[in-house]
């Protein structure tokens, strides 16, 4: 019995691992097979395919921030920072963003579910990882009145339909989130296309 129940587990894990490889062989063929400009320099911004998601890899430098640069840094050195009121959807039926309104219509704030899309895409490859993680991914962020986490966390806003405001850590190889951020934080943008 004992035997059996071990050979369940070894085919178990072994289906996990096939399966794993699977969807990471098939992100990695939609990121190098893609024709469209993704990968390249989009209005100023670099981008790269997550998954089958473009993605800003650039924090943006959308006029309307709170703050052009981490407190002691150079100024815009990766990105500015946004208050949860600038970068979340407004307008005629909340359909506009910070995103929409400076790179175009086909562009948004990500979702919980892009984010969550992109940290399983993150999880699976290290090369991936890699690209998430340009030079302005580790910015830190604002809160509770004090200037946190440069060179050591990366946080993003995020929106959904139901105003959740979403965010994702990254430290050397683990990443986290999303999770709820406070309202009164400042955070960089990255904007993902549909």
């Amino acid at each position: 019995m004992k035997d059996m129940k071990q050979k369940q587990k070894r085919r178990l894990k072994l289906l996990v691992t096939v399966l794993l490889l699977t969807v990471s062989s098939s992100l990695m063929a939609q990121q190098s097979t893609d024709s469209t400009a993704c990968g390249s320099a989009i209005q100023g911004y670099a981008t790269a395919l997550f998954g089958n998601a473009c993605w800003m890899v650039d924090n943006a430098r959308f006029p309307e921030c709170a703050s052009t640069g981490y407190q002691g840094q150079k100024e815009g050195s990766r990105g500015y920072y946004y208050s949860w009121t600038q970068a979340a959807p407004h307008g005629a039926g909340a359909d506009s963003d910070i995103c929409s309104a400076n790179m175009g219509s086909d562009w948004h704030l990500p979702s919980s579910s892009d984010w969550i899309a992109l940290r399983y895409a993150l999880e699976l490859s290290k090369e991936l990882r890699n690209s998430w993680n340009s030079e302005s991914a580790l910015a830190g962020k604002f809160s509770n009145s004090l200037w946190t986490g440069w060179d050591t966390w990366g946080y993003w806003w995020g929106g959904s339909e139901d105003g959740y405001r979403a965010v994702i850590a990254r430290k050397a190889d683990s990443i986290g989130g999303p999770s709820k951020a406070g309202a009164d934080e400042l955070l960089p943008v990255r904007c993902v296309l549909n």
